[in-house]
């Protein structure tokens, strides 16, 4: 299964890129942190996500297409997991 990241570096959050992840047997080598903006706290070395260039401290911003920088943790999860919430609502500033 492959998602589409759309992540920025923390220390220019102008520069953001497209990361495709697809997940291997070992899942997808990465662990998140934090809230509204969540991101990326470790990389596994030669995982999936690491394969994809995603980097420690990048934040999420879309995953597939849908904007992440105002959700919680555990929906940025559900997202990149396809466990999309029923009835969630994004406000976008």
């Amino acid at each position: 299964m492959m998602h589409f990241l759309y992540c920025s570096r923390a220390s220019t959050s102008s520069t953001s890129r497209t990361i495709v992840v697809t997940k291997d047997d070992d899942g997808y080598g990465l662990t998140l942190s934090g809230d509204n903006p969540v991101f990326v706290q470790t990389v596994k070395p030669g995982g999936a996500a690491d394969r994809a260039g995603v980097q420690r401290g990048d934040i999420i911003v879309r995953v597939n297409g849908q904007v992440a920088t105002k959700m919680g943790h555990t929906d940025v999860v559900f997202l990149i997991q396809g466990k999309y919430l029923i009835n969630y609502v994004v406000k976008v500033t």
